[in-house]
Protein backbone atom coordinates (compact mmCIF):
# COMPACT_ATOMS: atom_id res chain seq x y z
CA UNK A 1 0.00 0.00 0.00
CA UNK A 2 1.68 3.75 -0.98
CA UNK A 3 1.86 6.01 1.79
CA UNK A 4 -0.29 8.72 1.45
CA UNK A 5 1.85 11.92 2.21
CA UNK A 6 -0.77 13.53 4.07
CA UNK A 7 -0.81 10.72 6.76
CA UNK A 8 1.72 12.68 9.22
CA UNK A 9 0.64 13.06 12.63
CA UNK A 10 2.42 16.36 14.62
CA UNK A 11 4.52 14.56 17.40
CA UNK A 12 6.99 16.07 19.77
CA UNK A 13 9.87 13.17 20.14
CA UNK A 14 11.80 12.93 23.44
CA UNK A 15 15.81 13.15 22.10
CA UNK A 16 17.24 12.05 25.35
CA UNK A 17 19.59 9.03 24.74
CA UNK A 18 18.31 9.06 20.57
CA UNK A 19 20.93 8.97 18.42
CA UNK A 20 20.86 10.77 14.85
CA UNK A 21 22.30 9.37 11.35
CA UNK A 22 22.43 11.93 8.83
CA UNK A 23 23.45 10.27 5.67
CA UNK A 24 25.00 13.27 3.16
CA UNK A 25 27.31 16.05 4.34
CA UNK A 26 26.00 18.88 1.87
CA UNK A 27 23.89 21.98 2.35
CA UNK A 28 20.81 20.25 3.02
CA UNK A 29 22.93 18.08 5.65
CA UNK A 30 23.97 20.76 7.01
CA UNK A 31 20.55 22.70 7.59
CA UNK A 32 19.15 19.59 9.25
CA UNK A 33 22.19 19.45 11.74
CA UNK A 34 21.41 23.40 12.52
CA UNK A 35 17.90 22.27 13.26
CA UNK A 36 18.94 19.11 14.93
CA UNK A 37 21.31 21.53 17.47
CA UNK A 38 18.47 23.11 19.42
CA UNK A 39 17.88 19.40 20.37
CA UNK A 40 20.36 17.15 20.75
CA UNK A 41 24.24 17.31 19.83
CA UNK A 42 24.17 13.33 19.51
CA UNK A 43 23.84 13.31 16.23
CA UNK A 44 26.60 11.47 13.17
CA UNK A 45 27.66 12.31 9.88
CA UNK A 46 28.26 9.80 6.93
CA UNK A 47 28.94 11.12 3.30
CA UNK A 48 32.63 10.99 1.58
CA UNK A 49 32.13 14.90 1.19
CA UNK A 50 31.55 16.83 4.38
CA UNK A 51 31.03 20.59 3.47
CA UNK A 52 31.95 23.95 5.34
CA UNK A 53 28.60 24.00 7.19
CA UNK A 54 28.77 20.31 8.41
CA UNK A 55 32.01 20.28 9.23
CA UNK A 56 31.83 23.88 11.50
CA UNK A 57 28.79 22.19 13.31
CA UNK A 58 31.21 20.16 15.46
CA UNK A 59 29.13 16.88 15.16
CA UNK A 60 30.78 13.82 14.54
CA UNK A 61 31.57 13.02 10.93
CA UNK A 62 32.67 9.99 9.20
CA UNK A 63 34.20 10.54 6.12
CA UNK A 64 33.28 7.41 3.73
CA UNK A 65 30.63 6.36 1.96
CA UNK A 66 27.02 5.04 3.72
CA UNK A 67 27.25 1.28 5.58
CA UNK A 68 23.86 -0.09 6.47
CA UNK A 69 26.17 -0.81 9.79
CA UNK A 70 25.80 2.85 10.45
CA UNK A 71 22.61 2.54 11.76
CA UNK A 72 23.12 0.21 14.86
CA UNK A 73 22.62 2.21 17.74
CA UNK A 74 20.61 5.03 16.20
CA UNK A 75 17.28 6.50 16.44
CA UNK A 76 16.84 8.01 13.70
CA UNK A 77 18.23 8.79 10.18
CA UNK A 78 18.27 11.40 7.59
CA UNK A 79 19.07 10.18 4.22
CA UNK A 80 20.24 13.92 2.88
CA UNK A 81 22.02 12.10 -0.47
CA UNK A 82 21.85 13.75 -3.65
CA UNK A 83 20.96 9.65 -5.06
CA UNK A 84 17.61 8.33 -4.97
CA UNK A 85 18.84 5.11 -5.13
CA UNK A 86 20.78 5.10 -1.76
CA UNK A 87 18.31 6.80 -0.17
CA UNK A 88 16.01 3.52 -0.92
CA UNK A 89 18.29 1.95 0.14
CA UNK A 90 18.63 3.85 3.18
CA UNK A 91 15.23 3.96 4.24
CA UNK A 92 15.04 0.25 3.12
CA UNK A 93 18.09 -0.59 6.06
CA UNK A 94 16.31 1.59 8.45
CA UNK A 95 12.89 -0.03 8.10
CA UNK A 96 14.48 -3.43 8.45
CA UNK A 97 16.47 -1.82 11.65
CA UNK A 98 13.37 -0.64 13.32
CA UNK A 99 14.58 3.10 12.50
CA UNK A 100 12.41 5.92 11.80
CA UNK A 101 14.20 7.63 8.50
CA UNK A 102 13.06 10.76 6.78
CA UNK A 103 14.13 11.11 3.20
CA UNK A 104 14.49 14.31 3.32
CA UNK A 105 13.54 14.95 -0.73
CA UNK A 106 10.49 12.66 -0.43
CA UNK A 107 8.13 12.91 2.14
CA UNK A 108 6.26 9.85 0.43
CA UNK A 109 9.17 7.44 1.16
CA UNK A 110 9.80 8.84 4.81
CA UNK A 111 7.80 7.71 8.46
CA UNK A 112 8.02 11.55 9.92
CA UNK A 113 8.64 15.04 8.15
CA UNK A 114 10.49 17.81 9.73
CA UNK A 115 8.41 20.65 11.08
CA UNK A 116 9.11 24.40 10.76
CA UNK A 117 10.37 24.52 14.25
CA UNK A 118 10.06 27.97 16.74
CA UNK A 119 11.19 27.26 20.13
CA UNK A 120 11.59 29.93 22.63
CA UNK A 121 12.56 28.28 26.41
CA UNK A 122 10.72 25.42 27.25
CA UNK A 123 8.06 26.05 24.95
CA UNK A 124 8.11 24.87 21.30
CA UNK A 125 5.44 25.53 18.14
CA UNK A 126 6.20 22.97 15.13
CA UNK A 127 3.88 23.94 11.41
CA UNK A 128 3.92 21.25 9.50
CA UNK A 129 2.02 21.03 5.68
CA UNK A 130 2.88 17.17 5.63
CA UNK A 131 5.84 18.05 3.39
CA UNK A 132 3.70 19.31 0.81
CA UNK A 133 4.39 22.97 1.03
CA UNK A 134 7.78 23.52 3.10
CA UNK A 135 8.02 27.06 2.09
CA UNK A 136 4.35 28.21 3.37
CA UNK A 137 5.03 26.25 6.89
CA UNK A 138 7.94 28.32 7.32
CA UNK A 139 6.47 31.82 6.62
CA UNK A 140 3.97 30.43 9.16
CA UNK A 141 6.43 29.85 11.68
CA UNK A 142 8.10 33.50 10.99
CA UNK A 143 4.72 35.07 11.79
CA UNK A 144 4.58 33.08 14.99
CA UNK A 145 8.02 33.69 15.78
CA UNK A 146 7.20 37.92 14.96
CA UNK A 147 3.90 37.20 17.37
CA UNK A 148 5.51 35.97 20.43
CA UNK A 149 8.97 38.39 19.95
CA UNK A 150 6.65 41.36 19.70
CA UNK A 151 5.57 40.79 23.62
CA UNK A 152 2.70 38.92 22.81
CA UNK A 153 1.94 35.76 24.89
CA UNK A 154 -1.43 33.40 25.04
CA UNK A 155 -1.02 33.56 28.87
Amino acid sequence: MKRKVNEFMPVAIGMKGRDVLIVGGGNVAGQKIASLLRFTRRITVVAPEISDAVRKSGVKRIVREYRSGDLRGKGIVYACTGSAALNRRIRRDARAAGVLVNVVDNPAMSDFVSPAIYRAGHMAVAVTSNGLDVKRAVRWRNAIKEYFENGNTPE
